[in-house]
């Protein structure tokens, strides 16, 4: 394809239409396993591609695409029900979303994604991500941590967490302490999405692909026996919390490095919106509350567990 100065592709499964946009384009994932495939959008089974990984990497095979095929100064990472704002004052729910109903050119005015919008916009910085979302706001107060997060997610394993950690800890060292910090903060982004500089996305393709091809063994060795299932999509879900590490490592070690923070935001459809925790909202002070205990017990643990060492 042309080379031009923005692609922000959107990991598209199902046709679902997205506007016109010269710099926005829908990408069909998974089109190497599908039975259809859709007109008037790219196909991730194309040029150099891992499409067939798709129900495991879930929207990483069109990172992958676009890594090895597209060409753009700047190239990011959108969903068909999920976009970064460049409009930074819609309203965020307690998920961390702002919420609207589809993806329509008047969105796409609302949220400052205009051509001429994001050409003033996407080249201030070399990366642009979600704000961050406070996992125990999402959660209710369920959790206090990322890492914690995970866990709690059903059809999440903490083993397979813990084998992606010891993969990058062998590739990478230097990311021993930035993993520490980010899966036990409270801070966490999510959904893969993210514009980043030509130059820094090919670092970071360089830096994570590594990662999920030896997780991808180990997934065929100890997965085959559910495929396409929910915990299937293993990879992806865990390339979640390896980009907070990787932004955590760049933040560390990179001061001049240009970082936005943009609202996410989630389109409904006719379909209902996933929820923060489905129970009725807490008071302000029982959160706090609740929050201050949780942090007594991890500390209380911490301190217990470094005593036992000391014996």
């Amino acid at each position: 394809m042309p080379k031009q100065s923005i692609l922000i592709l959107v990991a598209n499964h199902n046709g679902a239409t997205v506007p016109e946009h010269p710099y926005i384009r829908s990408i069909q994932v998974g089109s190497a396993n599908s039975v259809s495939r859709f007109t008037n959008m790219l196909h991730d089974d194309t040029g150099e591609n891992i499409s067939e990984r798709n129900a495991s990497y879930c929207e990483l095979t069109a990172v992958y695409w676009a890594w090895k095929n597209a060409q753009a100064d700047y190239i990011g990472l959108f969903h068909y029900r999920r976009v970064l704002s460049l409009n930074p004052h819609v309203k965020r729910q307690r998920d961390g979303f702002s919420h609207m109903e589809v993806l329509d050119s008047k969105a796409i005015e609302a949220l400052s994604l205009t051509p001429e919008m994001m050409e003033a916009s996407v080249k201030r910085k070399d990366i642009l991500l979600m704000k961050p979302i406070n996992v125990y706001e999402m959660t209710a107060g369920t959790c206090l941590t990322v890492g914690q997060q995970f866990e709690l997610v059903p059809g999440h394993h903490m083993k397979d967490l813990t084998k992606a950690i010891g993969i990058l800890k062998t590739l990478y060292p230097s990311y021993t302490r930035d993993v520490l910090k980010y899966l036990n903060g409270e801070n966490g982004w999510y959904c893969n999405m993210f514009i980043m500089k030509r130059e820094t996305f090919n670092a970071y393709c360089e830096w994570l692909f590594p990662i999920l091809d030896q997780l991808y063994a180990y997934q065929i060795s100890d997965y085959s026996h559910r495929p396409g299932t929910y915990e299937g999509r293993m990879i992806g879900f865990i390339a979640e919390r390896l980009q907070g590490i990787y932004i955590t490592h760049l933040i560390r070690t990179q001061k001049k490095i240009k970082i936005g923070y943009l609202p996410p935001v989630f389109f409904e459809g006719n379909k209902k919106a996933n929820t923060a925790d489905g129970c009725r909202p807490l008071p302000f002070y029982k959160w706090e509350l609740r929050r201050i205990r949780m942090r007594m017990k991890k500390r209380s643990e911490r301190i217990r567990i470094e005593g036992e060492k000391k014996k």
